[in-house]
């Protein structure tokens, strides 16, 4: 998982840095409403990994440098599954929203 959430950081960070970039190209010059709508789709597809990781890493930070866990591990399996059923139910409501056609 570690490798893993370095991989979904950064690919936020991607995100982050496309947005800013569609943001600056949209005030220069028309900029094509469905590389915009591509792009915000991708980004709340992400957002699904991102929440895993939010919940997995600092569980298995703390408890690789300080020995203890953040939260007890009914806790911990409970965010798991939330964050988890948010990631596999985020990805198919976008693409319904963004491309209903």
């Amino acid at each position: 998982m570690g490798l893993g959430g370095l991989l979904e950081i950064i690919v936020f960070f991607l995100y982050a840095f496309i947005g800013i970039r569609i943001s600056r190209l949209k005030l220069k010059q028309n900029v094509a409403r469905s590389t915009i709508k591509t792009t915000i789709a991708a980004v709340l597809v992400s957002t699904g990994g991102t929440a895993i990781v939010i919940v997995f890493l600092p569980h298995m930070i703390t408890k690789q440098l300080f020995g203890f866990q953040i939260w007890s591990d009914a806790v911990f399996n409970g965010l798991f599954k939330l964050a988890f059923a948010y990631n596999n139910a985020v990805t198919p409501w976008v693409m319904l929203i963004y491309y209903p056609n």
